[in-house]
This record gives structure tokens, C-alpha cells and sequence, in this order.
């Protein structure tokens, strides 16, 4: 054992080698807080978000699931908020009511136009009801829960 403590002191005058740092060091330093993105980039992000959102309506209402319209709703909601937040930081420059209010127009937008795009497929395939009645025939009074549930929850997140 004393051998082998020689073999690491061999340097001249007995100087003990050292590391700078600390191993462990380098995991402790968290990245500093990146700015956050720009507007713009951040409500393409959401737009997005609510037009996939919208294809995922669509793709509900053909296997009619109606109820589970909210859910995918609320869910889109919260993202579309998220995304307009800059992340879970929400570190975005313009916090606070507009931006609340922008989520929650994307986000009702979104689920809106996946409605839309039912009944624009049944018009397609013969039916005779606009898009918004065939919509509202089919769904009832889901047809307002549904945009409701994705913009109370897109405001809520999004603030």
C-alpha cells in the first residue's frame, strides 16, 4: 500500500497532483436560463399545435367518440397555452392577459375547425347540412363545450 502512494507522489519535490475542478463540478452547473423565444415563433408553435389537434377532432368525430372531444379539447388547450408560454418556465415576454387571450383564440380556433372539417367530410360525402348544423345535429351542445373547454384551458395555462 505505501508503495503504491510512492508511485503516485514520483513528481519532484513531492507535489500531489490535483484536478482544477471538482469531478461532480460540471454536472452542478445548470445552463443558464436561454433566452426566450421570440413572439412570433412561439405562435407558430401553437398554431401548429392547434391545427394538429384540429386532425386529431377530425379523426374523433369519424369513430364518434363525442365526450372525448373535451378531453382532446382541454388537452389542446393547455398545450396551445404552454407553447404560447415560452415552456414551463413561461419566461415569454408578454405574460399576463393578452397572452391568455391569445391562447385561448388559438386553442378554440383549433378545435373549431376540426368541428368544421366534420362536417365539411359529410358534405363531401352527400350530406345536405352546412358544416356548423351538421355539427351542431350531431353533437349538440358540444359544439360550444368543446372550443369552450380548449380556450378556459388554454387561458388558464397560458397566463
Amino acid at each position: 500500500m505505501e508503495q503504491q502512494a510512492e508511485q503516485h507522489n514520483d513528481r519532484p519535490g513531492g507535489e500531489v497532483r490535483r484536478l482544477t475542478r471538482a469531478p461532480g463540478e460540471r454536472y452542478a452547473e445548470v445552463a443558464t436560463a436561454a433566452a426566450p423565444l421570440p413572439r412570433r415563433l412561439r405562435l407558430l408553435r401553437a398554431v401548429v399545435a392547434s391545427a394538429g389537434a384540429a386532425i386529431i377532432v377530425l379523426l374523433l368525430t369519424g369513430i364518434d367518440i363525442g365526450l372525448g372531444l373535451l378531453a382532446v379539447a382541454a388537452g389542446a388547450g393547455w398545450l396551445v397555452g404552454l407553447l404560447l408560454a415560452g415552456g414551463p418556465a413561461g419566461q415569454g415576454a408578454d405574460a399576463g392577459s393578452r397572452r391568455a387571450v391569445a391562447a385561448a383564440l388559438v386553442a378554440a380556433a383549433g378545435m373549431g375547425a376540426g368541428l368544421l372539417a366534420d362536417g365539411v367530410r359529410a358534405l363531401t360525402q352527400g350530406g345536405v347540412l352546412a358544416p356548423w348544423a351538421y355539427a351542431l345535429e350531431r353533437f349538440g351542445a358540444l359544439v360550444l363545450a368543446v372550443p369552450l373547454a380548449a380556450a378556459v384551458a388554454g387561458a388558464w395555462r397560458g397566463r
